[in-house]
Parts: structure tokens; sequence; C-alpha cells
């Protein structure tokens, strides 16, 4: 694997980061969207496996996340993260004109790539992967009034909260557990503007707007994940109209499941799909 570093001046004119690595002649490009706090390096281990594979990677890293620039932690709209998404394929394409493109999206990596694909429609990426993703609320979190976000994010939208995801409940990995908290480029703090942008206004948008997706489509959730209930996910496949779809249920997995002990039997999945539809 031979990552590059690289940057894109976005709309906001805004510096974001993110990786690439394309093999010659790739079968197809995967663009991969992080969760909620990290950033693209967490995605090596998946990143190596496509690309041994003969598959290209791009790794974004949203803004105010990773080492792109914005204010740590904050964004003052959810529909930031789709749009520099969106700015990122149109590089991709301009690259690769005649390769298709997947994206693979994690917890909110996963709703920020879900909205984007029904916002984004003209850019006809040829199918999505969804990691435990973030399409309802958190386990918790599902019984806050929503009008308590609105408000929220309005009179203290820059107030910081910190340590809102604890490490073990993630994963049952425990060296990747132990890496994530020394990471530092993960995010210690978010603002109320993002998570209020993030849990309220994103996830609501997508669940009025679930009925008009209708690309394939691949789910994976855990059932014993701690951070997002499986059956959020199950919610929404019942509701898109997609005819090409798959859901995947992994009964003893936490969130992270590209990092869990499983993670060989996980990745072959997602695998075996990618190459099902691009031959």
């Amino acid at each position: 694997m031979n990552l590059l570093y690289k940057y894109f001046i976005n709309s906001d004119n805004l510096r974001i980061f993110y990786i690439k690595d394309v093999p010659f002649d790739p079968k197809a490009i995967i663009l991969i969207s992080h969760g909620y706090g990290e950033h693209s390096g967490h995605y090596t281990e998946l990143a190596n496996f496509l690309i041994k594979n003969k598959y290209g990677v791009y790794g974004i890293d949203h803004r105010s996340h990773g080492r792109s620039e914005g204010v740590r932690g904050h964004i003052d709209s959810f529909f930031e993260f789709t749009s520099d998404f969106h700015e990122l394929v149109s590089i991709i394409k301009k690259e690769h004109p005649n390769t298709p493109i997947f994206t693979f999206g994690h917890s909110m990596g996963g709703l920020i790539s879900f909205a984007y694909a029904l916002i984004y429609k003209k850019d006809n990426i040829k199918g999505q992967i969804f990691s435990g993703p973030a399409l309802g609320a958190p386990w918790g979190l599902y019984r806050v009034p929503t009008k308590l976000y609105e408000i929220l994010g309005k009179t203290i939208p820059k107030a910081k909260i910190y340590n809102i995801i604890k490490g073990k409940r993630v994963s049952r990995n425990i060296k990747y557990v132990s890496e994530f908290k020394k990471n530092p480029f993960d995010l210690r703090y978010s603002t109320v503007s993002l998570l209020s942008e993030f849990l309220y206004k994103g996830m609501s948008w997508v669940q009025d707007n679930a009925e008009n997706y209708d690309i394939p489509c691949l789910f994976l959730h855990g059932k014993a994940d701690r951070i997002i209930p499986y059956h959020r996910t199950s919610e929404i496949y019942n509701k898109i109209k997609s005819e090409d779809k798959t859901l995947k249920l992994y009964e003893n997995c936490y969130h992270e499941l590209i990092h869990e002990p499983e993670r060989e039997e996980i990745m072959s999945d997602i695998l075996d799909w990618l190459e099902e539809r691009i031959n």
C-alpha cells in the first residue's frame, strides 16, 4: 500500500484532507466516509485489503475532523458534510472517468454518504456499503425530545461536550480501543451544534427521505452494537426502494465492525458483494 496524503479546497475555502491509493487498472474506486470523532486513518486495514484485491481507495477526513480544516469539532450545518463529500466524488470522477465508484460509510459516515446519495443522484455512483450506520437515534438518546436538539443548537451552538463515546463500548478489540484513546487526530470534544446537526437535522432528514433511496446497497450491523441499535438499520432497510439491497447482521459484533475479531469475515463479505456488482 502506498497511501498519498492530499488536500482539496472546498466551496467554503477550507482545506479538506483525503487519502488516496489506486492500483493500476482498478476494478472500482471505494470512497471511505469515517464516523463521528475519527478520521480516515482508522481505515488503513480496510484500505489495504481493498487495494490488494485491485480496488482503488480514497478516504476523506470530514471537515472539523482529522487533518481537515474547519472549527475543531464544530459544523454549522449537517449538509456541509455532504457538500464536501460530493466535491471529492467530483475529483475522483475527473481522475478516473471510466471507473465505477462505490462508497463505504461507517456510523456518522454512513449517515453522510446515505444523505449524499439522495441529494446528488446525478453523480451516478455504482453502490454503497454501510457499516453500523447512524441512521437512527443511538442507544439512550431515542427518548430525548427532538425539539431539545433544536433549542440547544440555537442557544449554545459552540458549547463543548467531551468524551461522548467511550472506547469499550465501540469494540471488543482491546488493542484498537487503546489506540483510539491515544490517536492525536481524533476529536476529544464536539460542539452542541455538531451534535444537533448530526443527531437531529441529519438523521431526521434521512428518515424523512429514505423512501426515495434506490441504488444498490449493502448494510452491515452488529447485533451487539452498543452505540447504534441494529434495528435502526433494519427500519431504514425496509423503507428504501432499492431493488438491489442486502442486510447482513453479525451476532456478537459491536459497533466498529471492521475492527472486530470477525473483521476478516466482514471484509470478505464486502469483497464478495463488490465482485458481484462489477462482474
